[in-house]
Order: structure tokens, then sequence, then C-alpha cells
């Protein structure tokens, strides 16, 4: 069992940093929540995570879980800012 982390900083249109957004990820064009973890080993699976004080997230993928070319929606929510969304991206 092998997981893969993927970052991320969280920034407005003008270039802002936006902490304590709201981050899901989801199986690529679903609606399905993926299952994510908050530590490269150990911990319990989470369904969402708060962007840092910097806008930063970190998350790990299980290869158990998931497989090579695994592609994700990353979907970033916060009141009072402009949603975001990447799409089909690769982690591992």
């Amino acid at each position: 069992m092998s997981r893969y982390a993927y970052n991320g900083v969280v920034r407005t249109q003008q270039g802002g940093i936006v902490a304590s957004a709201t981050v899901n990820v989801y199986e690529a064009d679903t609606t399905t929540t993926v299952t994510m973890y908050e530590a490269k080993s150990g911990g319990v699976a989470v369904t969402s995570l708060t962007t840092g004080s910097d806008g930063s997230f970190l998350f790990y993928l299980d290869d158990n879980d998931y497989f090579s070319g695994y592609q994700c929606d990353i979907v970033v929510s916060k009141t009072g800012h402009l949603g975001q969304t990447k799409y089909d991206v690769h982690v591992f």
C-alpha cells in the first residue's frame, strides 16, 4: 500500500490567498466523494479538507483504493468567494 500526495494553494482571481476554504474531491465527472487521507500513513479517511492560513491544502490517495492514472475533480468553495473546480486531475 502506498499513498500519493496532491497539494495546492487556493487563490482569488487577483492572486490573493483564500484561507479556510473547503476542499472536496470527487471521482472525475461525478458527485461521488473520493476516499482521501490527511496523512501519508495511518489516520482515517476524510471527505473534505480546509485550506490553511496560507491557502494551502494537502491530501493523499491510497493506491489500494485508486489506480495509476486515476482522475478526480477538486472543488473549492468558501462563502463570499467564487468557487473553483479543477477537472480531471491526475494524483498519481
